[in-house]
């Protein structure tokens, strides 16, 4: 990767909070509450399969989420990536029209369409009656960056340093 920039998605203390308090509860207190409740004489065998099932299903969910959350920026070979466990987004800075930096007050109230809100950032599908529909990979709402694509599709993405993005960005579209 020629003149590749990482811009690090840095985690705000709410989203550590919702991170760790929501961890807590999936991994550890639902499934002691279910394991403990199924080991009862009194709850019939079929919602004990239940119980079970939730058990372990809720942390493997949770999981596969994380594996969706981002974890950096990065600007290489005139493409923008969203890195994330699994698998990263690619969007070519060429396809991009404009790319600003903006303050949470200017999306207003964000609507979670198909999405995470809270474990590990904000992350999916979002409304909002400001800017309209908008996917978004953000895990701090300090450090937003509106990316609207020449499709018209809109991108809200949170780098650390989100003026030095946008920066980097519009130095790569003027080459």
């Amino acid at each position: 990767m020629n003149n590749s920039r990482k811009f690090k998605a840095r985690w705000s203390a709410l989203n550590w909070v919702l991170t760790i308090l929501v961890s807590a509860i999936v991994f550890i207190v639902v499934p002691c509450v279910l394991v403990l409740k199924a080991q009862s004489t009194s709850v019939p065998n079929w919602a004990k399969i239940e119980m079970l099932a939730i058990a372990v299903a809720l942390p493997v969910i949770f999981v596969i989420a994380f594996l969706f959350a981002p974890i950096a920026y990065t600007i290489a070979d005139r493409q923008l990536i969203i890195n994330r466990p699994r698998p990263n987004i690619s969007i070519a800075i060429d396809e991009i029209e404009d790319i600003q930096r903006i303050h949470k007050k200017q999306i207003g109230i964000g609507l979670r369409v198909f999405g995470v809100g809270g474990f590990c950032g904000a992350y999916g599908l979002f409304y909002s009656f400001r800017i309209g529909c908008f996917k978004a990979y953000i895990t701090n709402s300090e450090s937003l960056v509106l990316i609207k694509h020449k499709t018209g599709c809109k991108l809200l993405i949170s780098p650390g340093t989100p003026d030095d993005f946008v920066k980097a960005v519009i130095d790569i579209q003027m080459e």
